[in-house]
């Protein structure tokens, strides 16, 4: 069941209510009915322990017992502890920001006041597909991390794609205030001038751009139009405001 923020004094400085996103039935089910089992084990595997002490059975089998009994029960402690706490999160889009609540906290963030949003991939290789976590850091201190990862919170794709957009449109409209002002916009490793794209002692200009995108094992790399190697590959997780960078690059490769 999602929870619905009632308006305060955050919301309606993030103008009008756009779209919520709460904790997935799956999720929520899962960790209270998983810590549940756990518990039953628990108790099942401290019986077990205590009637093989009286009778004697040996340290060897009451050890293994008492000891799973224990480890389940903390287990399935904190798997019901995790429901009770989450169980109400939920993802606020607004027009102007966003607004976080999860374990009884509320974080609220504009979009024009994020300073950054960083990426953290997360590939698995048994499905040989990629998740991600965003993180948002605004110019108040605030941070905000989001586990986008399918499964927690409703329609995380739709949610993600929202985030990218209003964090970039902003970013890259200051970018470019700042390119036109002769000056370098940073991203980590790698930095933007009118002229092209730095990255340590090495450059490359706008002319020989070809394109840079993110690959599914987590990395950015960019390539030049002149040869079959990538002109640089990064770790996702390095490089702040990638989808900034994405954005930026692709429009002053065109001109």
């Amino acid at each position: 069941m999602t929870t619905t923020i009632q308006p305060t004094l955050q919301t309606t400085e993030l103008g009008p209510f756009i779209a919520q996103y709460g904790a997935t039935k799956i999720r929520s089910k899962g960790n209270l009915w998983s810590g549940v089992v756990f518990i039953i084990f628990g108790v099942i595997g401290l019986i077990v322990g205590l009637i093989a002490a009286v009778s004697e059975t040996g340290t060897s089998v009451v050890g293994f017992c008492g000891g799973v009994g224990l480890l389940s029960l903390i287990g399935g402690a904190w798997a019901v502890h995790t429901h009770r706490q989450e169980k109400d999160m939920a993802v606020q889009v607004y027009q102007d920001g966003i607004l976080f609540t999860k374990n009884g906290r509320t974080i609220a963030m504009r979009w024009d006041e994020v300073q950054n949003l960083d990426v953290i991939v997360v590939y698995n290789r048994q499905i040989r597909s990629s998740f991600y976590n965003y993180t948002l850091k605004d110019t108040a201190g605030q941070t905000m991390r989001l586990n986008l990862t399918p499964g927690n919170l409703e329609n995380s794709d739709q949610l993600a794609q929202t985030i990218q957009h209003e964090v970039t449109r902003r970013q890259l409209a200051q970018a470019f205030t700042k390119l036109n002002a002769g000056l370098t916009v940073d991203f980590g490793p790698l930095s933007v001038t009118k002229d092209g794209i730095q990255n340590g002692r090495n450059h490359l200009p706008w002319s020989e751009f070809k394109e840079a995108r993110l690959t599914y094992k987590g990395y950015f790399r960019i390539w030049p139009k002149f040869g079959s190697k990538s002109w640089a590959k990064i770790e996702m997780q390095k490089i702040p405001n990638l989808f900034t960078f994405l954005a930026l690059a692709n429009q002053l490769g065109e001109l």
